[in-house]
């Protein structure tokens, strides 16, 4: 598993279609529950996003959260990475998804001051009372 997941950090698409054709499980999770489309997202790779995505295919649920809730387009949210966020809002994130915490993805934008992630999070009708704190 660990080679998997540092190849996907490493966003080296080919390997990544290499393991995917070779069977690999692209819902295998790490120990705090983050999926292959998680990890990628959090890393900016949109390569490997839109691969795990489905352009071969779908090969990744695209809400899938993590142990603490957090889903990939809250993780891209919060790290400003809006090639990710559009990507996965093209493949139908759930935009008003809220973590453990009750974060969401419009939550996590503002407030690490990723404006222009905001702003397609809103044209996609993220509701912005929708935080659970």
């Amino acid at each position: 598993m660990k080679t998997r997941l540092f190849t996907l950090n490493q966003g080296d698409v080919n390997a990544v279609e290499t393991l995917l054709s070779a069977n690999a499980d692209p819902e295998e999770s790490t120990k705090s529950g983050d999926t292959p489309l998680y990890l990628a997202c959090r890393g900016n790779h949109l390569g490997v996003v839109h691969l795990l995505l489905g352009e071969l295919g779908g090969f990744a649920r695209v809400d899938h959260s993590n142990y603490a809730g957090a889903t990939p387009l809250l993780a891209a949210a919060g790290c400003g990475h809006a090639e990710c966020v559009k990507a996965l809002l093209e493949a139908g994130a759930s935009v008003d998804h809220a973590d453990d915490e009750g974060w969401t993805a419009l939550f996590a934008a503002v407030l690490q001051g990723h404006e222009e992630v905001a702003e397609l999070l809103l044209e996609h009708g993220a509701d912005v009372n929708q935080v659970h704190l």
